[in-house]
């Protein structure tokens, strides 16, 4: 009897601690009431190279489509920063990085750029900010997620850099529309 009473203890502490965890946001909020209050948004390319701000847009349109990431945002999509005044901007950057192969003694060594078989890993940070200024409301960082259709796992620098950048970014948006709606739903339980 009382080693029953002690695991139920035990998992009821396990449990707790676990579900405590997993309400905490993924992203850095800096002003969770400032957070709080977001009911639009628009998405900025203008800063991102041609191919990076293509990548950006075209995962933009698909996916604010029903049913799609990006129309379980809590938050309305203002489609031109410009115009309709968005109550935030957010703007995505890109950092690439080679992958690090082990060096053999008498290799050559490498030179400042890749080979052309190496293969090119993205991170991207997503920050969310108020209109016309610096402050940082939101931030994350994310990397490519394995989505491969045959539920396989993926790396991702085995994959193309556009992929890459499409997968990066879409791990980007999952995590701050999973924290939109994990403070939504914080707020409104107070």
């Amino acid at each position: 009897m009382r080693m029953r009473t002690l695991l139920t203890l035990l998992l009821s502490v396990i449990l707790f601690t676990a579900g405590a965890a997993a309400k905490k946001p993924a992203g850095k909020i800096s002003d969770l009431a400032a957070f709080s209050q977001i009911h639009s948004y628009c998405v900025d390319s203008t800063g991102l190279a041609g191919d990076e701000a293509l990548d950006l847009t075209n995962f933009v349109n698909a996916e604010s489509k029903p049913k799609k990431l990006l129309s379980k945002l809590l938050w309305a999509r203002v489609s031109d920063c410009s115009a309709g005044s968005p109550d935030v901007v957010v703007r995505v950057e890109f950092s690439q990085y080679y992958p690090v192969n082990e060096v053999q003694v008498g290799s050559p060594t490498p030179g400042n750029g890749p080979a052309q078989e190496e293969f090119y890993k993205i991170r991207v940070v997503l920050r969310v900010s108020p209109p016309e200024s610096s402050e940082v409301l939101y931030e994350i960082e994310a990397a490519p997620l394995s989505n491969s259709l045959t539920g396989q796992t993926v790396e991702p620098v085995d994959e193309s850099l556009p992929v890459q950048r499409r997968n990066a970014i879409y791990g980007a948006f999952w995590k701050l529309v999973d924290d939109v709606q994990r403070v939504s739903q914080t707020n409104s339980k107070q």
